[in-house]
């Protein structure tokens, strides 16, 4: 058993013993609030300037104004089940993913999932992980510019408009924003310190931030190695190969989720009864936000995910798997074409004849 030497008697009583603990808490919050090395006066700005940056990103964030609705619908099908949440499924049967990586889904997932499907519960994540990003970069610039310039950066990114707006919705650009700052400042601590594994760290986070947007995330990738190159200590066959470490682990890290879906069984997946289809995803994603049925997009949130083919939608009819659909009065596309030709338009009309609807509204029977 070791015996630490404190220099002061043990204590005696209750009193002196609780007494002891306080004062030791307080010396560890004392430490907190003024890191070693820091003007005292550092940690506490740098503080008030996080909950400021928090304060902007939640105010006012739960508005509808602010959440994108087809990641909503995604997040809520991510939800009902451990297959849709790994696969980031568009719809709750599961039979269509996002238009990007689920990265930065699964975290709204997980926060609908524990407080429910509301839409501050939506945006929560990306307040964390803009203030995070508030707190990184003062660290970051810290390390190469000292406190008072850490400050001021802190402060400009937390007040930006554009921050603001972003990290008050529903994207995934601001993980992305996040990890591409620990990223930048896993490459300085690797400079200042002469280590490769903060160099492998960059490359981790990296490799996660193409998980939420994929190659927009490696754009950083040159300017972190040339930084490195230029500047770390070493000669430069030894800079080149631990870059190149760098740059293989962010690769694969990148590449793991696409791959581990790629050789998923294709057996394992069962049939889809779609309830509704429409014309694009961005008419579904209100239907599944609002329902959490199964509302298939004809033409997918890009207009070519997924492409069924006539035959395909004819077959869905027959056998009862899709029986409304939802599309722009004017369309050339011949699937489309069909359904308004042979199935019943029931589109909501006001006095007038005018469509209370911009969409046209048709129930397809299983004998058509």
């Amino acid at each position: 058993m070791q015996t630490v030497v404190t220099g002061r008697p043990p204590p005696t009583t209750w009193w002196e013993f609780w007494r002891e603990v306080a004062r030791r808490a307080a010396l560890r919050v004392r430490s907190l609030w003024s890191a070693p090395g820091q003007p005292a006066w550092a940690r506490p700005l740098l503080l008030v300037i996080a909950a400021v940056a928090a304060w902007s990103y939640a105010w006012r964030a739960t508005r509808p104004v602010n959440i994108e609705i087809y990641y909503a619908a995604a997040a809520r099908s991510m939800t009902m089940s451990v297959s849709n949440f790994f696969f980031g499924a568009f719809d709750p049967a599961g039979t269509v993913t996002t238009d990007k990586l689920p990265g930065a889904l699964w975290l709204q997932g997980i926060s609908a999932g524990v407080f429910g499907l509301h839409n501050w519960a939506l945006v929560l994540p990306q307040v964390i992980e803009g203030t995070l990003t508030v707190l990184v970069l003062y660290r970051a610039v810290r390390q190469v510019a000292g406190p008072p310039a850490g400050l001021v950066a802190a402060g400009l990114l937390a007040v930006s408009p554009a921050a603001v707006a972003l990290d008050r919705g529903n994207i995934s650009d601001t993980l992305m924003i996040l990890l591409a700052v620990l990223a930048a400042d896993s490459v300085i601590s690797a400079i200042r310190t002469g280590r490769w594994r903060p160099l492998l760290l960059a490359g981790l986070w990296v490799g996660l931030a193409f998980q939420a947007k994929m190659l927009e995330a490696w754009l950083v990738l040159p300017a972190l190695a040339g930084c490195y190159l230029l500047a770390a200590p070493g000669g430069w066959p030894q800079r080149a190969r631990r870059c190149g470490a760098m740059a293989l682990l962010a690769v694969v890290i990148s590449l793991s989720w696409m791959s581990l879906v790629t050789i998923w069984p294709a057996g394992s997946r069962s049939a889809f009864p779609y309830l509704m289809a429409t014309q694009t995803a961005v008419l579904a994603a209100p239907f599944i936000w609002a329902s959490g049925r199964e509302v298939v997009p004809i033409g997918g949130f890009t207009g070519t995910i997924p492409e069924p083919t006539l035959a395909t939608l004819q077959n869905l009819i027959r056998t009862g798997f899709v029986a409304t659909f939802l599309q722009s009065p004017t369309t050339t596309d011949p699937r489309l074409t069909w359904i308004a030709r042979y199935c019943m338009n029931v589109t909501p009309r006001a006095a007038g004849q005018h469509a209370v609807l911009p969409l046209a509204v048709y129930v397809c029977l299983a004998h058509m």
